[in-house]
């Protein structure tokens, strides 16, 4: 299956699972419904920022690292939607302001 290309990707909804097709990005709504959402793609970046060289440093928003853990685990997360994340992007947004809590 070819990557659809963001810009010009239709979202369609394959059960709980979403799938591009054509025409605009996939809507936040839409990703946060898709169980890849808390089953692939949370648990991922979590790890990936856990075992970065830097964690106090990768961890930071502003960090040129976050940005790029974010797209390599999107991109991995969701393997058929082709979108470059900016840091002013929905999704880089709703990211950056998950809090993790640990339980002691």
């Amino acid at each position: 299956m070819a990557k659809a290309k963001a810009m010009q990707a239709k979202v369609e909804q394959e059960g709980n699972d979403i799938r591009q097709m054509e025409a605009t990005a996939p809507k936040m709504d839409d990703l946060l419904r898709d169980p890849r959402w808390t089953d692939v793609f949370l648990p991922s970046l979590v790890h990936a920022l856990y075992v970065s060289h830097k964690p106090f440093k990768h961890f930071k928003a502003k960090a040129p690292e976050f940005l790029k853990i974010v797209q390599q685990t999107f991109n991995l997360s969701y393997p058929e939607i082709d979108l470059t994340l900016k840091a002013a992007d929905e999704l880089t947004k709703k990211v950056r302001d998950i809090r993790i809590y640990v339980h002691e």
